[in-house]
């Protein structure tokens, strides 16, 4: 199959398409056709690579993968061969304390497709079932891989562990980005209050579109945080 891959760290000049071995679904894994994968800023750090990390080379990234059914492993059931399907990026490879409470992203076992494994910048990839979900009718495949990694990100931090309900209030910093701008969504859909911090015309106006509900350019009021503190009555 072919491959967006390296074979050593550095900037886009290390990046080869190329010919690597197919991948194989192994028990319990099935072997996904990649018809979309996202990109991320993870993907830039992993090709920079940073002190301790240690990877199979050639590597590629790839967290966002959506994409049909192309075979199945040995003990899987419940899926065929055909369907159209996204991939959970965060992959536990053992059980421990952390992933019996619920926790796996903090498990010494838990890896993030392309990051410490090959990702989905390939035309196959093999994944356990279980982290398998079928795409919604009426999605196409680059709408399903999108909201991947960063809408996790997002929903760990804002419900999983700061436990948002609705009536609350929500800062966001930074809006324009990819798990900000899943945050003001997420936030929004949990009843809460979304206010939204970014730096310019253009990204005020989308981050309204996602749902939030006061925008403010912090290079136009350096004192956003003495506005917000009035603006919501001194609450905060």
């Amino acid at each position: 199959m072919k491959a967006l891959c390296f074979y050593e760290h550095g900037e886009l000049d290390v990046l080869q398409y190329t010919d690597v071995p197919d991948p194989e679904p192994g028990p319990g894994q099935v072997l996904v056709r990649v018809r979309a994968c996202a990109l991320n800023h993870l993907d830039i750090w992993v090709r920079r690579g940073w002190p301790g990390l240690k990877l199979e080379k050639p590597h590629w990234g790839g967290a966002d993968v959506a994409g049909e059914i192309a075979a199945l492993g040995t003990d899987v059931t419940g899926w065929e061969v055909g369907q159209r399907v996204v991939v959970d990026p965060g992959i536990t490879t053992f059980t421990d304390t952390f992933t019996r409470r619920g926790e796996d992203s903090v498990s010494p076992g838990y890896q993030i497709l392309g990051e410490q494994i090959r990702g989905g910048h390939a035309e196959y990839v093999a994944v356990p079932a279980d982290n398998l979900m079928p795409i919604p009718d009426g999605w196409d495949f680059p709408q399903a891989a999108a909201p991947l990694l960063v809408g996790l990100t997002a929903w760990r931090m804002l419900i999983h562990r700061a436990k948002l309900r609705a009536g609350e209030s929500v800062l966001v910093v930074g809006a324009g980005g990819g798990v900000n701008s899943m945050a003001i969504q997420i936030a929004k859909l949990a009843g809460a209050t979304v206010y939204a911090l970014t730096s310019s015309p253009e990204k005020m106006e989308r981050a309204r579109q996602l749902g939030a509900d006061v925008v403010l350019d912090y290079r136009q009021d350096p004192q956003w945080s003495k506005t917000l503190y009035k603006m919501t009555n001194r609450y905060g």
